[in-house]
């Protein structure tokens, strides 16, 4: 009988530590979801769509014909931006390098320092 009701009163603290903690992790989910939306509400999301999807395969067939293959993501990446107007990008991805000969989008140098450092914070 005693073991019994120690087993009780141990599993409502573990309950009860379980219920802080998630009250815990849900508020920090709360700010979190706080700061992205605030975030993507002042900066533009560019859509992937036919035109990007178009720019990009021309893009990946000029790298492979150069033989520089490229992580597909990038090179979608770099589709939305020149379909979108975009001359500039900011990445501290060695493989936009190659992107960029092909594309003509020009690599931030100190933005991309700048990432780099705060990578390495």
């Amino acid at each position: 009988m005693i073991l019994l009701l120690i087993l009780i009163q141990i599993l409502q603290l573990l309950l009860l530590h379980f219920t802080n903690n998630v009250r815990c992790k849900h508020k920090k989910v709360k700010k979190e979801e706080r700061f992205f939306r605030r975030f993507f509400s002042d900066t533009p999301v560019l859509d992937f769509d036919l035109r990007s999807a178009e720019k990009s395969s021309e893009i990946m067939a000029d790298l492979l014909t150069m033989g520089k293959p490229v992580n597909a993501l990038d090179v979608l990446i770099a589709g939305i931006a020149v379909t979108n107007g975009a001359d500039k990008i900011a990445s501290t991805d060695k493989r936009f390098d190659e992107i960029s000969k092909v594309t003509g989008l020009e690599i931030f140098e100190k933005q991309k320092r700048m990432i780099r450092a705060a990578l390495h914070e």
